[in-house]
């Protein structure tokens, strides 16, 4: 797709059933990421998703129950969530994401590096490391906040509750919600509204705004990394992430309907920003 001053760039994530971040998906990704970064036909990013009702259901459980417990494994997980997540959070091209179902733990915290969201009013967002004896460690703890306001963000990282796209806009975590059939198109729409203007004075706006909301990010996400890595090393992590694979059995995601979740109802009235 091409706008007056440039190209979109569309990556759709494609790994059903549940569009886990392995580490191969990541770490493509990350490849990327990286190209962009430097490619000055690229003036804006489309995020999107190929599964079904999914946007990413977030890390995979069997790779992080793999870790648990061996300090050098989660270290080398939380390296390359560092890696992609401040790679993506930090392209100079707007980030423009396409949401229609489930984004969940690491699904939510790459949504949090992508700078506009359109949601469809089925999707639903959540952090539920809680329930599974952890905390968000891609940055969820330290950009929700800054996202949304400390209140709405502990709320759900406290619960690990799932809130609906209504909510989700009213606390400015999506900025648009429509229709599911028509995500992907708003999201290329407003993609191609970016690319047709001044592309300095875009970038300009999106340094100096993300500047403004992160002056401490860095030391926020060091200590969550700390506090992740010291939970995923311990016992309660390790019995919690072997329970939820068990029972998750690999055709549903399980995310969405795990142990303790509550999922907020969603407002019949459908609500529409911008």
């Amino acid at each position: 797709m091409s706008g007056a001053n440039g190209a979109v760039a569309v990556v759709t994530l494609d790994n059903p059933p549940a569009n886990t971040l392995t580490r191969d998906l990541m770490c493509r990704f990350l490849d990327h990421v990286d190209k962009w970064r430097d490619d000055e036909n690229i003036v804006v990013v489309v995020l999107t998703s190929a599964v079904p009702g999914i946007f990413t259901a977030g890390g995979d459980v069997g790779e992080l129950l793999a870790s648990a417990g061996s300090a050098d494994a989660v270290a080398a997980h939380t390296e390359l969530t560092d890696m992609l997540f401040g790679a993506l959070d930090t392209l100079p091209q707007p980030v423009v994401a396409a949401v229609d179902g489930v984004a969940a733990g690491g699904g939510l915290e790459l949504l949090l590096c992508c700078d506009l969201v359109v949601a469809s009013d089925r999707s639903r967002f959540g952090t539920p490391e809680v329930t599974l004896g952890l905390i968000p460690g891609a940055g969820g703890t330290q950009r929700l906040p800054r996202r949304v306001g400390p209140g709405p963000a502990l709320d759900m990282l406290l619960t690990g509750r799932l809130v609906p796209a209504d909510h989700a806009l009213t606390i400015g975590l999506v900025n648009e919600v429509t229709a599911p059939q028509h995500v992907k198109d708003r999201a290329l729409s407003l993609a191609g509204r970016l690319a047709g203007l001044p592309r300095t004075a875009v970038r300009a706006a999106k340094a100096a705004g993300r500047a403004a909301a992160d002056p401490s990010l860095s030391d926020g996400l060091a200590f969550e990394r700390k506090l992740f890595t010291d939970l995923l090393l311990g016992d309660e992590a390790r019995n919690r992430l072997a329970a939820f694979s068990r029972a998750s059995a690999s055709d549903t995601p399980a995310f969405p309907e795990a142990e303790g979740v509550e999922v907020l109802p969603q407002s019949s009235a459908a609500s529409v920003g911008i």
